[in-house]
């Protein structure tokens, strides 16, 4: 269930992407917030009303439009929730290779290990911290928020 702050914030965006897109038409048409929270939207030929989950119901031409600009607003809000938990994910995987990096150099330092370890060890090591450092450059030069 969404707060009330993303809701207002739902209904705010929705009224003001359907403002600018009448104002393109020069058609009249009225908004008015219902006790409920829901947006309505009416016009000469036909109404809409907006529930905070993004339900379009109603009446008339209207509703197409008001149905085209919610879901236009759906789908770049979900796209965004999108890229940051992708970055999420990212940066809990550099931080992995990271420890993991740290912890081989530390333990191949700390303890006398035979000639394979020492060789391995080191170069596992190195390993990690190259290819989080790689990863952590990627996600930040492709990062888009």
């Amino acid at each position: 269930m969404k707060s009330e702050t993303d809701t207002e914030e739902f209904m705010g965006q929705i009224e003001s992407d359907m403002r600018s897109y009448v104002t393109e038409r020069r058609d009249a048409i009225h908004f008015d917030r219902l006790d409920s929270g829901d947006l309505i939207i009416y016009s000469d030929d036909g109404f809409a009303i907006v529930d905070s989950n993004g339900k379009v119901n109603g009446k008339g031409t209207i509703v197409e439009d008001v149905e085209f600009i919610v879901s236009r607003y759906l789908k770049t809000n979900k796209n965004s929730e999108l890229n940051n938990n992708t970055n999420q994910r990212i940066q809990m995987i550099v931080t992995t290779q990271l420890l993991i990096g740290i912890g081989l150099i530390g333990i191949w330092v700390i303890r006398g290990l035979s000639f394979a370890d020492m060789i391995i060890l080191p170069i596992t090591g190195f390993l990690f911290l190259i290819f989080s450092s790689i990863t952590y450059t990627i996600q930040t030069k492709f990062d888009v928020e």
